[in-house]
């Protein structure tokens, strides 16, 4: 029989293999800005939507080595919708939104020191953060403050 995080891993799964499928449609159609900027929307969520399929609702990880690689994918999304509303609203402006993913960039280089620790190790610190009365791990708060930048935008 099949257990209730089983059916959300499978959920996930096809929601990240959807937005996956969706994103290479928005890049094979018209050469536009505003297709690759909503590609790159379609490929952040697939992103997180995998992260969702890897992870189990008591926080157990399928593939450990991937643990938390969406982190940087939470706070591409509030530029990327502020991207797509710009380019909806005004057309013939044309306008570098570079400096928008500088934070995105940012937080993918505090976390590059989680990403390279062994999958044992990352195993031992996400079962502390989740077991111990702490009341916000370091990871919690990133995904937190991508939030609120999301919000922010």
């Amino acid at each position: 029989m099949l257990s209730f995080s089983s059916i959300l891993q499978a959920i996930s799964f096809f929601g990240c293999c959807f937005f996956t499928v969706l994103a290479a449609g928005q890049l094979m159609a018209i050469k536009q800005e505003r297709n690759r900027t909503v590609a790159l929307l379609y490929f952040s969520l697939a992103m997180i939507e995998l992260s969702g399929a890897n992870t189990g609702i008591s926080m157990q990880y399928l593939f450990p080595e991937l643990s938390l690689f969406d982190l940087p994918f939470v706070y591409i999304i509030g530029p990327t919708l502020y991207m797509l509303a710009r380019q909806l609203t005004h057309p013939e402006e044309k306008k570098k939104y570079y400096i928008h993913f500088i934070l995105p960039v940012i937080v993918f280089v505090l976390a590059l020191p989680y990403y390279l620790l062994p999958a044992s190790e990352k195993i031992n610190q996400l079962a502390m953060a989740f077991t111990t009365d702490q009341r916000m791990s370091f990871h919690n708060a990133l995904y937190f403050l991508g939030l609120l930048v999301t919000l922010s935008y």
